[in-house]
């Protein structure tokens, strides 16, 4: 019987950039918080921000971008934790030295219907897509080698295809001088257990191999999407 040598948690989450941001909070009849965003000496063009949300403890909440009188609604995301952060997208190009500014108020706005990422499974991969545009594709049904090949060479629980911003495929799989590497893949290659050696990463050796088990969390939304996965190391 094969050993569970290990197991492990792979994320992945779909950001580009952080940008600093400032919360300045506010009395009970006033927005919960006027946050200001700075770009600082770099143009941001499109760049994901957040902030924590210490103290604010409303389960629903809409967030405005503030333009002289003029107020619209911003599609956000609240990432759980300890405290909650809230992210969002500083949509556009804010040239350096300007600042933006935001407020966080109690309640929901139609922005929150919006997909920007978007997760979809089916029994062999999930994929990540953006906008219509594919990102990345994560397979979790076992692969098996070129025919002809050893079945050592079957896997699951790597990224293939991963697509550059205009389409190209930046990945490949089982190439003919390195049978065993995978796209993006995650194995361990200098390991003991239980006083062995085990070399996970050269599966020709037929020492162990690196299985999907389960995913623990997949998340589709207007700022940012991703999923988590569990693999055994066998």
């Amino acid at each position: 019987m094969p050993s569970r040598a290990s197991a492990f948690i792979t994320s992945i989450c779909i950001f580009t950039l952080w940008s600093p941001a400032a919360v300045q909070s506010f009395a009970a009849d006033e927005p919960l918080a006027r946050i200001t965003v700075k770009a600082g000496k770099h143009t941001r063009i499109d760049t994901p921000v957040s902030v924590a949300l210490d103290g604010i403890t409303y389960t629903e909440l809409a967030l405005y971008e503030i333009k002289g009188s003029h107020r619209s609604p911003v599609a956000k995301k609240i990432e759980p934790g300890n405290p909650p952060r809230l992210w969002w997208i500083l949509d556009g190009t804010t040239r350096p030295g300007e600042e933006r500014i935001y407020e966080l108020m109690e309640g929901r706005s139609y922005a929150e219907r919006s997909v920007l990422v978007l997760i979809t499974r089916n029994d062999a991969f999930l994929e990540i897509e953006t906008r219509g545009s594919k990102i990345l594709r994560y397979n979790h049904a076992v692969v098996p080698p070129p025919q002809g090949q050893s079945e050592l060479f079957s896997r699951s629980g790597f990224i293939h295809p991963l697509w550059s911003p205009s389409g190209d495929v930046l990945t490949n799989i089982h190439p003919p001088d390195h049978i065993h590497h995978l796209g993006i893949w995650m194995p361990w290659t200098h390991t003991k257990f239980q006083g062995k050696d085990v070399d996970f990463w050269n599966l020709k050796e037929g020492q162990g191999t690196v299985r999907f088990v389960k995913f623990l969390s997949t998340t589709s939304g207007s700022v940012y999407g991703g999923f988590q996965a569990e693999h055994d190391h066998v």
